[in-house]
């Protein structure tokens, strides 16, 4: 793969489909907004890219963000979990603490999204806490189990075991500056 990571071994075939359909052309904007594992030799083992389009041929601007590596998946939609999807993440939210391997399957998506709908905010959830973001004090539920934090509404927090739920006050920043991740649900 020459060192250039999940990007540029699948991008160009991920991306193919969406950008002949959507007529996207050529990015106006290319940001990192997350990368982890990252040095002047490798590839971030994950990352977080958002590719900025214009508007083209009467169709509005969008946003394309890829998502790759073990740990950094895109938000799940408001609700995603009620009813039906409650038991999967009971089930995706134990406390063994275990971890993914290196070299496990890495996963891959791509969100694309009408910048016009949504202008302003990023679905992408890294808008705070991220390079260019401000670190602002919010609310969050750590697992000491497992070393995440949540936002307090996520569902992931109802099914942790109350001896590893831990209420904190600060900023994103500060939980990562102490080895503790972001859920892959919440996206906090």
């Amino acid at each position: 793969d020459m060192g250039r990571g999940a990007l540029g071994d699948w991008g160009a075939h991920l991306f193919d489909t969406v950008h002949e359909f959507l007529e996207l052309g050529l990015p106006y904007e290319i940001s990192l907004e997350y990368a982890k594992g990252h040095n002047d030799f490798f590839y971030p083992y994950s990352s977080t890219i958002l590719f900025r389009f214009p508007q083209r041929n009467g169709m509005p601007p969008c946003d394309l963000t890829w998502y790759d590596g073990l740990d950094n998946l895109p938000p799940l939609p408001e609700h995603y979990w009620d009813a039906a999807g409650a038991a999967a993440e009971a089930e995706t939210a134990q406390d063994d603490g275990k971890s993914p391997e290196q070299g496990e399957e890495q996963i891959i998506e791509l969100e694309i999204r009408d910048t016009e709908e949504d202008s302003g905010s990023r679905s992408a959830g890294m808008d705070e806490g991220s390079p260019s973001g401000e670190a602002a004090e919010q609310e969050y539920v750590l697992n000491r189990n497992t070393r995440r934090f949540h936002r307090p509404e996520c569902p992931s927090v109802q099914h942790m075991k109350e001896k590893n739920r831990v209420p904190f006050t600060g900023s994103r920043e500060e939980l990562l500056g102490q080895g503790y991740e972001p859920c892959q649900n919440c996206n906090p």
